[in-house]
């Protein structure tokens, strides 16, 4: 492979875009329709083959026993969290919507319903509030050395991440899309818990309010056999199924 040296690099013009809006192509399965700021160059349209990236997510999260899947509500983000959503991929990670979506504790001291998506936004919300939250947490976990980074590329970009006029971000230069990754992960790990445990408590107090008085399924006079509890297996006779219940 040819190399170029500094000389060639300096003539180079590197412009840094912003994602304004992404949407879906019609008819294509995999393009995706993506619309750039470049600053004083305007806007640009382009179109970027990632729309399998969803499909994969769905794939990966299923084979890992419906895994938990926290993908960032931001930009071209949503095209993939509907992507998700039209797959009926039901353990995507849902946001509270407004201040609560600061503090599992402040959604469920208002008395939301977790299973009530309406009051909430599907995907995570990374906003003013929320980041410098995701990066405590992870500041934390590995103070009290909770979590072990393995990852090469991880650590790296960890030795880049500053603090910069009050906060906290990579080097210029440099990238923090896999430490803001571990930073929500470790987020999500406590807000989820906490959501889930109250799913759980709801369904035990469900249970618990079954009255006791329910009528068997064995009332009325009514044999087992004619209720479809005996099964016949011809020449070996007859299989009791009440054992099921």
């Amino acid at each position: 492979m040819d190399e170029i040296n500094i000389d060639d690099f300096t003539k180079l013009d590197l412009r840094v875009a912003k994602i304004t809006s992404a949407e879906a192509v019609e008819e294509a399965d995999k393009l995706i329709k993506i619309n750039l700021n470049i600053g004083d160059f305007g806007e640009k349209t382009v179109f970027a083959g990632i729309k399998k990236y969803g499909h994969m997510l769905v794939a990966i999260a299923t084979e890992y026993n419906n895994a938990l899947l926290v993908i960032e509500n931001a930009n071209i983000g949503w095209n993939t969290i509907q992507i998700v959503i039209d797959k009926g991929y039901n353990n995507l990670y849902y946001s509270p919507k407004g201040d609560t979506g600061t503090s599992a504790e402040a959604f469920l001291a208002k008395g939301y319903d977790v299973m009530d998506t309406s009051k909430m936004v599907p995907g995570f919300t990374m906003s003013m509030k929320t980041r410098p939250l995701t990066i405590g947490k992870m500041d934390a976990y590995m103070r009290e050395k909770s979590i072990i980074i393995q990852g090469k590329r991880t650590l790296e970009e960890l030795r880049t991440f500053i603090w910069k006029n009050g906060r906290a971000e990579a080097q210029i230069g440099y990238n923090d899309d896999l430490v803001m990754s571990l930073a929500t992960g470790c987020y999500v790990r406590d807000t989820a818990l906490k959501f889930a445990q109250q799913g759980i408590d709801l369904t035990r107090a469900t249970l618990k309010n079954l009255g006791k008085s329910t009528p068997s399924v064995y009332t009325g006079g009514t044999s087992k056999k004619q209720s479809g509890w005996i099964q016949d297996l011809g020449d070996h006779g007859q299989q009791d199924l009440t054992w099921l219940l």
